[in-house]
């Protein structure tokens, strides 16, 4: 990054930033700051209900900021305390940000991870670093004028994001939703291309042992660009049947390669030692909907959007109570497909022989034939028609 940004000194600019920041992030301009000097916050400074996962019933996710020296991380005690404290925030959330001004750690990284793992936390946690924000911040001119006057905005330049094994997969909506790339498509093409870039980013760190990744956006071409081993997806990636245990990103790739053959030009090279993937999306032409509306009232209602791996979807199915014989469920919202793959395997594991569940979720062609996935008698999934 050829500018940097100093991070506040006092955390009342501090939180300010991050208000704006994730009022962005979140497209809700309603997002709040929680309250006053000396009133109880329950470990949440900022809260707010993204658009991504709908407001029929509010879902809300909140930020605790931590102001700190840049080389002094967070400490496990305090990471975990507020996340004690989180819990009695009402309403509830289901995803909780640390912000802080200190350097990208590992440490803090891991112990986020194993709190979203734990059931007693009824929300995921996750770090964003000054590093982290930074990078958003740069490619927002509006945080930019107010905070930076002196900076010049990066926003005209070619949109840029590195993410690591390490890093938050939500930092791939962050990118989405930069003015930027929100000018140029509209909600419904971001909620086909953000599943398609959770499954790429996944696979490569997971499969291609990439260490680093860059996701870019410029003159109208997506890019992912990774140092993994060599591997051209476009014609070497094997398309079989995928099933609730394997193949799912393949099939999402193919699905969306199929499916926009006509309209998107692909193109994969390998330079020096990085594998560069390309989307031409210049002739693209919105077409679809991205948002379900069910005309009947389900048992359950749950958003798989902050479950950022199959893993932590599981996490949330076990949680669920299977009381009744007959079980409904209503999806919202899917970022990462493999996500949904994980929480009906896992209701399927806990769910009797007597019982039966209906999925009710997104209509759309990453899902077309999911029934088949799972052969299981038990299972009923019924597709919505998605309304923006």
């Amino acid at each position: 990054m050829d500018y940097s940004l100093p991070p506040p000194k006092n955390w009342q600019d501090f939180e300010s930033i991050c208000h704006r920041l994730w009022q962005e992030i979140w497209l809700d301009p309603n997002a709040q700051k929680n309250g006053r000097l000396g009133q109880p916050q329950h470990g949440v400074d900022i809260f707010g209900v993204p658009y991504y996962l709908g407001r029929k019933k509010s879902i809300y996710h909140g930020v605790q900021c931590k102001v700190r020296a840049y080389h002094k991380n967070l400490s496990e005690s305090e990471i975990f305390s507020d996340s004690q404290q989180a819990k009695s925030f009402v309403p509830q959330i289901s995803n909780l940000t640390f912000a802080t001004t200190s350097v990208r750690d590992s440490n803090d990284q891991l112990l986020a991870r194993t709190i979203s793992s734990n059931e007693n936390f009824p929300f995921e946690v996750q770090i964003w670093s000054w590093n982290d924000l930074e990078e958003e911040i740069l490619f927002r001119p509006n945080i930019c004028r107010q905070y930076y006057n002196q900076i010049i905005s990066l926003d005209n330049l070619p949109q840029r994001v590195k993410l690591t094994p390490l890093s938050n997969r939500d930092h791939i909506h962050a990118f989405f939703s930069r003015p930027k790339l929100k000018s140029k498509f509209s909600r419904k093409l971001i909620g086909f291309l953000v599943p398609l870039f959770y499954e790429l980013v996944d696979n490569s760190f997971t499969h291609g042992n990439a260490t680093s990744l860059i996701l870019g956006f410029e003159d109208d071409v997506l890019s992912l660009k990774d140092n993994g081993i060599s591997f051209n997806p476009i014609d070497e990636l094997k398309f079989n049947s995928p099933d609730r245990h394997q193949g799912v990103g393949s099939f999402i790739f193919r699905t969306f390669t199929e499916t926009f053959r006509n309209r998107i030009s692909f193109s994969w090279s390998r330079i020096s030692s990085y594998n560069e993937l390309t989307f031409d999306l210049s002739e693209i032409v919105d077409d679809f909907f991205v948002m379900p509306m069910s005309s009947v009232e389900p048992d359950i209602e749950v958003s798989l959007f902050e479950s950022s791996s199959r893993q932590l979807a599981k996490v949330k199915a076990s949680q669920i109570k299977l009381s009744e014989k007959e079980i409904f469920i209503v999806i919202r919202r899917i970022n990462q497909p493999s996500a949904a793959i994980g929480f009906i395997d896992e209701v399927l594991a806990r769910l009797g022989k007597e019982q039966t569940l209906t999925i009710s979720m997104p209509k759309h062609e990453y899902f077309n034939d999911l029934q088949t996935w799972f052969n299981d008698e038990r299972l009923i999934i019924k597709y919505e028609r998605f309304l923006e």
